[in-house]
């Protein structure tokens, strides 16, 4: 599955899922100046370390307090960024444009520098404010769905075929925008506890705002085609009798979905990115962690082969699907212990790698590839 990023689309993300902050910093002459800093926040990293690799700015960090993952934008880098989306942000138009039309002059703004300084004002003016005449966009809903939404699928008790619903946690002060949520795709709105949830069944009358949305996602792409491809098998405005059984076992499989299986992932993740990553999943002993991903690099290595050898035993070297799966699964822990080993040495996996390929390629150049001996 490629992954589809416009503008609108991370507009949409943004609008969900991020944040635009104002702060400041003391200047070494004690003058205080401003510091625009935007961040999109995922549990899953990946999503973000494809986004980074298609912007080419910004840093994805890890907070282990918050144990959640951020793109992080900082002056420059948010000012690039607010100027591509602020035309099809909508719920943090304003404090795009604030900060736009304050600190860089890009776009007009109704505030002034005095107003900056008045923290309480900023407070209060800064914060959410909708406009319903917004027009709507599915390529930016689908980043906001991608953010906030979920899709449950549940079975009634009156009813063998289970209900698909899209399903939205909006905050209580973000009343008109779930009114204009609904006024463009229709669904309903009901509070829960402090918020407010709005919530969409998807049936046979609303199975065209699914094939509009579908082009769009990406992170819960996986889970809508599941729901389509039900909705195709029993529609629900036709009273088809529907073995208990089989929708027992869609709800079970839409619960048991993991993230994994809801981004497929394409490469175009850096190596020093995932190297990062690994940091979060390592949980032996840093005492010895050198000797243990050693040996576990090895122990990897040997499990590669172990697979090749069975092949070669027992279907005569001929690879099938089911064994290509079993390979991708031990490669893929190879190369984690691998990115283990650079972080233990102090390396930097994406520099491991160049290096090779400067290494052979002069090899290569020099005809040196064939021979024996490091240094040649």
């Amino acid at each position: 599955m490629d992954f589809n990023y416009s503008w609108k689309y991370i507009a949409g993300l943004i609008d969900s899922d991020g944040n635009i902050f104002l702060s400041y910093n003391k200047s070494t002459s004690g003058k205080m100046y401003p510091v625009v800093r935007v961040t999109i926040a995922q549990t899953f990293p990946f999503i973000l370390f494809s986004l980074k690799n298609n912007l080419k700015f910004g840093q994805v960090i890890y907070s282990k307090c918050q144990k959640s993952w951020y793109y992080q934008f900082i002056s420059h880098d948010a000012r690039k960024l607010l100027n591509q989306i602020y035309p099809y942000l909508i719920i943090k138009k304003k404090q795009a444009g604030y900060c736009l039309g304050i600190l860089f002059n890009e776009v007009s703004s109704p505030y002034n520098r005095k107003t900056i300084i008045d923290k309480k004002r900023r407070n209060s003016n800064y914060r959410f404010e909708f406009d319903e005449s917004l027009k709507f966009n599915y390529n930016w809903f689908a980043g906001y769905f991608d953010g906030d939404g979920c899709i449950l699928a549940s079975k009634s008790k009156n009813c063998a075929k289970p209900r698909i619903r899209f399903m939205i946690t909006i905050d209580r002060r973000e009343i008109s925008f779930a009114n204009w949520l609904k006024k463009n795709v229709g669904g309903n709105i009901y509070k829960q506890g402090r918020n407010i949830r709005w919530s969409f069944e998807l049936n046979t009358k609303a199975i065209e705002i699914g094939k509009n949305l579908l082009p769009y996602l990406n992170i819960k792409k996986i889970q809508l085609k599941k729901c389509m491809n039900w909705l195709k098998k029993y529609p629900t405005n036709i009273k088809k009798i529907v073995d208990i059984t089989k929708t027992t076992k869609f709800i079970k499989e839409m619960s048991a979905l993991k993230l994994e299986d809801n981004v497929l992932l394409t490469g175009t993740i850096d190596a020093y990115d995932y190297q990062k990553w690994t940091r979060t999943t390592a949980i032996y002993p840093q005492k010895i962690g050198l000797y243990y991903v050693t040996m576990g690099l090895v122990g990897e290595a040997g499990e590669i082969a172990n697979i090749v050898k069975k092949v070669i035993r027992d279907k005569k070297g001929k690879l099938d699907l089911e064994i290509r799966k079993k390979l991708k699964k031990e490669i893929s822990d190879f190369l984690w212990y691998s990115a283990r080993l650079c972080d233990e040495l102090g390396l930097n996996l994406t520099k491991v790698l160049e290096y090779n390929m400067v290494k052979l390629e002069s090899r290569k150049q020099r005809n040196k590839i064939k021979g024996s001996g490091d240094e040649r």
